[in-house]
């Protein structure tokens, strides 16, 4: 985030990723969260040093991490970054939805710069599928569907109202599609979701631990009292 930048600036005279690589901690088995803080001089850093971003917008939404003000995303993919999504923790994301992930990531910057070709969507399944794997240095075996990889895809209903018309299916995939038309997924050949159901898991039972586990939580925490504040300035004062 900008403050937590602009703190290290004040006490080192450089922002994090100057400080990191500084000290020799960048390179090829590196993977940056979020990295919302970068100059345009630390995107060439990164793309030299071969390092990796794991981009999470859903949560730079919620905690005001500064994505569309400061982020240099598009210019990360430009200079040859592999730059991956990811969904960050639920309680700062407010959900695990990759695909949610693609939609806002093919949209944020279009509209934040007032660039509709800007972070196409081409790029935004990339960073949810290939780039991931890349930035994880597991291309090898994930992220695309070639001989030698492990089977990994989902399958979409096309008859389903997402999907019905549709021209482009990058655009429809992107733009249009969500979790509701998925029909089945496979991991490694195998089928762990189909006919609306995760395989071999007791999800109502899951949901319902998680419902008590989640309660149990709020009042451990005394979030359940009146008054108690739900939101945080920890980010804020560099803590």
């Amino acid at each position: 985030m900008e403050n937590d930048t602009k703190l290290c600036e004040s006490k080192y005279g450089c922002w994090p990723i100057t400080r990191i690589d500084r000290a020799g901690g960048i390179g090829k088995n590196l993977v940056i969260a979020h990295g919302a803080a970068v100059s345009d001089e630390e995107v060439k850093l990164l793309a030299e040093r071969g390092a990796s971003v794991a981009f999470c917008p859903c949560s730079s939404f919620k905690l005001g991490k500064g994505a569309t003000a400061i982020g240099k995303y598009p210019e990360m993919v430009k200079a040859g970054v592999k730059v991956g999504l990811g969904t960050d923790g639920v309680s700062a994301a407010g959900n695990m939805n990759l695909m949610r992930q693609m939609l806002v990531v093919a949209g944020m910057f279009k509209d934040a710069r007032m660039q509709p070709d800007i972070f196409t969507a081409r790029q935004a399944l990339r960073a949810a599928t290939i780039e991931g794997a890349r930035a994880l240095m597991w291309d090898d075996e994930i992220g695309s569907l070639e001989i030698g990889k492990k089977a990994d895809f989902i399958l979409f209903d096309l008859d389903h109202i997402e999907w019905t018309p549709f021209y482009d299916p990058l655009q429809a995939l992107v733009f249009s599609a969500s979790t509701a038309s998925i029909t089945q997924t496979w991991v490694d050949g195998k089928v762990l979701y189909a006919d609306g159901k995760v395989q071999g898991v007791d999800e109502p039972g899951i949901r319902r631990k998680a419902r008590e586990l989640a309660a149990a939580a709020v009042v451990r925490a005394g979030l359940h009292e009146h008054g108690v504040e739900t939101t945080t300035t920890l980010y804020d004062e560099g803590n």
